[in-house]
């Protein structure tokens, strides 16, 4: 049982790479967020050229049409001149050699917020069709989320400050990583990311609660499945700027997959040590309820699997409440983005 529990969650890859594109200073960034693309400048060297001429044939074209500041054609024969087309081609070259699934990242003017998405297409097209943006030669992109810059971690600050067309950010991926996605599989690794919205000073005991508790409930399901899972070699990384993240990160991980699933339920929390014996009774069966029916609403469970996970959800809803009680003290999700 859930012996292929890894695939049922989102898988990245670990091969995929992961890019910076500039907007013209903001300009393009609503026409690639609302169409749902890519594009880059050097209009005159088209799709095809890129797709059926060599190197030489392509650096001629570029020649043959890139002007300075003055209007006029670079040498290329001088050093300035092949520095500026030999810079243009790389950017061309790597545009075009974009794979399907690579994650790509574009800023608005000024760079106060920040698109994430990622490339669906496998070759680089051209569009002379239509006029929500100049650049002819695009690439598919599906966009998962937009993030103003003050929410994300201080790191990207430094990478908007990057002036190239296209950049490789793949020294950022393990933060890009956390934002496109809540709970992944990578590198044989699970990872559940907690999205701590709350501004200002972060009550010790609440947090303490979380960290204490995602381990409890992580044990518990480890046990109760048998997973044999060695839950003594994981780690968690905090970045708690107010609003900042937590990030648990468990070898194969299955328990701690299981643990998401209860953790993004809306359970109710409302009950203290001051609340009557008959309304904590019934926040209780209100939560059981709210598990049965969650996790019958989930198509990546058989049967089998779904009547386990409800029995455990149901025998053990105390430490699940008290988690996402402690969640919700310092105002922390699971995010769907």
């Amino acid at each position: 049982m859930f012996e292929n529990l890894t695939n049922q969650f989102e898988n990245l890859e670990s091969d995929k790479n992961y890019w910076f594109i500039r907007t013209m200073k903001g300009r393009n960034f609503a026409p690639f967020l609302n169409n749902s693309f890519i594009g880059i400048n050097w209009n005159y060297v088209t799709a095809t050229n890129l797709r059926e001429l060599n190197e030489r044939e392509i650096k001629n074209i570029i020649a043959a049409n890139e002007r300075d500041s003055r209007g006029n054609l670079y040498d290329p024969v001088s050093t300035r001149g092949k520095t500026k087309i030999t810079s243009i081609y790389n950017k061309l070259i790597r545009f075009k050699e974009l794979k399907a699934g690579d994650m790509v990242v574009i800023p608005s003017s000024s760079s106060n917020l920040l698109a994430f998405g990622v490339i669906t297409d496998d070759e680089i097209f051209n569009n002379f069709d239509d006029d929500v943006c100049d650049f002819h030669k695009r690439r598919h992109v599906h966009w998962i989320t937009s993030k103003h810059l003050e929410e994300l971690d201080s790191i990207f600050y430094k990478m908007i400050f990057s002036l190239h067309a296209i950049s490789n950010i793949n020294s950022y991926s393990s933060y890009i990583d956390k934002i496109v996605s809540s709970v992944f599989v990578k590198d044989d690794k699970s990872h559940l990311i907690l999205n701590v919205r709350q501004e200002g000073d972060i009550n010790y005991d609440s947090l303490n609660g979380v960290l204490q508790n995602v381990r409890s409930l992580t044990e518990l399901i480890n046990d109760s499945f048998h997973f044999q899972e060695d839950l003594s070699n994981n780690s968690v990384k905090l970045n708690i700027q107010s609003p900042g993240t937590i990030e648990f990160i468990y070898n194969t991980g299955r328990s701690l997959l299981l643990a998401s699933i209860f953790l993004t339920m809306p359970l109710l929390t409302s009950c203290s040590n001051t609340s009557s014996a008959q309304d904590i009774i019934d926040e209780k069966n209100e939560n059981v309820q709210i598990v049965i029916d969650t996790i019958d609403r989930d198509d990546r469970f058989s049967p089998a699997e779904k009547d386990t996970l409800k029995d455990f959800g149901t025998i053990h809803i105390d430490t699940i409440a008290m988690t996402k009680k402690n969640m919700k003290e310092i105002d922390s999700i699971v995010s769907n983005n």
